[in-house]
């Protein structure tokens, strides 16, 4: 079974949440924090699922809150360059 992803590097296994410091939640208001899982590259919303993040000791990846933030967070593939450092500060 192949899954397609924008992964920049490709990894030999999945970290684990503690591994990866997962936050269920937004470590900040969200109206200065854009680096949300929904923004993030490495995740799949269809399935709430992350490329990058797995459960403790298993390769089910889990569920993945789409307001959470891990330390493997990255842009999506066609957001601008360094949007993400500008973004919270734009007026919505």
């Amino acid at each position: 079974m192949s899954v397609e992803t924008d992964l920049i590097i490709p990894l030999s296994r999945k970290f684990t949440k503690v591994e990866a410091l997962y936050v269920p939640f937004a470590p900040v208001p969200p109206v200065f924090w854009e680096y949300e899982c929904r923004a993030c590259i490495n995740f799949n919303p269809k399935s709430k699922t992350c490329f990058t993040v797995s459960e403790v000791g298993t390769p089910d990846p889990g569920v993945i809150n789409p307001e959470a933030w891990c330390l493997f967070w990255l842009p999506k593939k066609n957001d601008p360059p360094f949007q993400f450092l500008i973004k919270p500060f734009l007026v919505k």
